[in-house]
């Protein structure tokens, strides 16, 4: 006895579209994915080597001027020294090493930090385009990639080291640059207000700007070198309103003589 044919099913759109687009999609993910792979692989290995080199770049975070305290304090021993191994910091023996700080003190206040303490000024560089520090990794990240750096300190409050570190491994490590920690002692609360729900979006952010950045890179244009500073157009420029009055925070204790030539404190 012979069975009764089953009905064929009806090549609908949705099929006849999935059977000619499958093998398409399928080479598309394929390669979607080994280039995924060859690309964390490649990072991988960046990064392993990088984690390997001497310290090239100081990156602090602005926040707080006790952490531009703490830096101008390491980089003025290191000077001292000139020898890691009597430096508490264990920087590079280069004694020329860069230092960033994204959006910190005023540059009258941090002039007066690192000359008292007898930094180099040459190595100090102000980045002052970040409002958040999202910001910070956008901006600063690309600065410290075109100064070729592969291995950078970065510097913070034991408060904001939690997303901060997460943020940093992701934005430097999509550059191959390995970064270290070395958080500054507080006293007080600094002014970064910490919480799961901010730590979650600024991750997600910055994950988003690994993959944005390099189609649409954003650039500072509010980088300035602490020794290049012209303290009489600043003068003027504060004078006209164009900028704030300069007003340091208490903790650096710092004294009018101290500030540059022509800079007043404000009352």
């Amino acid at each position: 006895m012979t069975q009764p044919k089953q009905p064929q099913a009806k090549a609908t759109p949705w099929r006849i579209w999935r059977s000619r687009f499958n093998r398409p999609l399928r080479l598309m993910a394929l390669v979607v994915v080994s280039w995924v792979a060859i690309t964390i692989t490649w990072r991988s290995v960046s990064l392993i080597g990088a984690a390997q080199q001497p310290i090239d770049a100081w990156f602090i975070l602005g926040g707080s001027i006790q952490r531009e305290m703490y830096i101008a304090e390491q980089t003025a021993a290191q000077r001292r020294s000139g020898n890691t191994h009597e430096n508490p910091s264990g920087l590079s023996p280069k004694l020329d090493i860069p230092i960033l700080i994204s959006t910190g003190s005023k540059l009258p206040c941090l002039w007066a930090i690192f000359n008292r303490a007898g930094a180099d000024l040459d190595r100090v560089w102000a980045e002052e385009c970040a409002t958040s520090t999202f910001g910070n990794f956008v901006y600063s990240v690309p600065i410290l990639a075109s100064w070729k750096a592969h291995h950078v300190k970065l510097t913070t409050s034991e408060t904001h080291y939690p997303r901060a570190k997460w943020m940093a491994q992701i934005a430097f490590g999509s550059r191959g640059i390995w970064v270290e920690f070395d958080p500054a002692p507080e006293i007080g609360i600094p002014a970064n207000q910490e919480s799961r729900l901010k730590t979650v979006l600024d991750v997600t952010r910055i994950i988003a700007s690994t993959i944005v950045t390099p189609i649409l890179p954003r650039h500072c244009d509010r980088l300035t070198n602490l020794a290049r500073v012209d303290w009489l157009q600043w003068s003027r420029r504060e004078a006209q309103g164009e900028v704030q009055s300069v007003s340091c925070e208490y903790q650096a204790q710092i004294l009018p003589q101290e500030l540059p030539p022509g800079i007043a404190l404000k009352n």
